[in-house]
């Protein structure tokens, strides 16, 4: 059971690593001025069992004067 709660927690950082590394390069390839703001980039989903289901939405915001674009995402 040790091994699944730290594979989730793995895939977890690669999942939102990958997020943020295409929504940054979708930001700065535009050559705007977009600023993308995560409220609360990280979520500690605590203890996870084995089939258990995990939901957990992050707030993703445009705070600049240019259009933010969000072309694709992708699981890291």
């Amino acid at each position: 059971m040790h091994q699944s709660k730290g594979r989730w927690r793995s895939a977890l950082i690669w999942v939102v690593s990958g997020i943020a590394i295409l929504i940054c390069a979708q930001v700065f390839g535009q050559g705007g001025e977009p600023a993308l703001v995560i409220t609360s980039p990280s979520f500690d989903m605590g203890v996870v069992w084995e089939g258990d289901t995990i939901s957990h939405a992050f707030e993703v915001k445009n705070e600049g004067k240019a259009e933010l674009k969000i072309l694709e995402v992708r699981p890291g």
